[in-house]
């Protein structure tokens, strides 16, 4: 994924503008502003989030790994809107949770809404292609781009080893230049 496919925090805002319901709108920001899998948001349980502490708990991350993200006050704020005091916060149609392919396509449907999902004209890409996926690595870029430690966002995204979420510094070699002036070396 190249960095301009990253989304800015001005295209975040434009689908949480466009999120139809609170429940759209609480996907959205555990994906954007948390950093976690689709996956982890299908089966997160309203026990797994502790507003007090602002983490959410990750019982079934990748490879079945437990992990603590940290939220946001926006994130809180659409979890509590959702009035789930147990169980899924987000349901499925039968039973259990929402699927992720469920998940994927509410997503569509608020990018296509906001104006920002791909088209493409002839072999160009127009757009972005707006994904679950796409969110979790704007959001590390984001963390990033705030200076947040490498190791620390390797923790809220769940990876085990720190040469997979040094990738993204990769892609934004504007960290390297800001480190080599914040310690006076430039």
């Amino acid at each position: 994924m190249n960095p301009q496919d990253f989304l800015t925090r001005d295209q975040f805002k434009t689908l949480l503008d466009n999120a139809g319901t609170p429940m759209h709108k609480a996907l959205l920001l555990l994906m954007g502003d948390c950093g976690m899998r689709v996956s982890e948001v299908a089966c997160l349980q309203a026990g797994d989030v502790d507003p007090l502490k602002k983490w959410i708990y990750v019982k079934h991350g990748k490879g079945d790994k437990k992990r603590t993200v940290v939220g946001t006050e926006a994130v809180f704020k659409a979890i509590e809107d959702l009035q789930v005091r147990e169980g899924y916060l987000f349901p499925g149609r039968q039973s259990g949770h929402i699927s992720t392919h469920a998940i994927g396509y509410i997503l569509n449907e608020i990018a296509d809404r906001a104006g920002l999902q791909e088209v493409r004209q002839g072999k160009e890409r127009q757009r972005k292609k707006i994904t679950a996926h796409l969110l979790r690595h704007s959001h590390a870029s984001w963390l990033l781009d705030c200076n947040v430690p490498v190791s620390d966002v390797q923790a809220q995204l769940g990876h085990v080893s720190l040469a997979t979420t040094g990738l993204y510094l990769l892609r934004r070699p504007n960290h390297r230049t800001e480190s080599f002036r914040r310690c006076g070396w430039i």
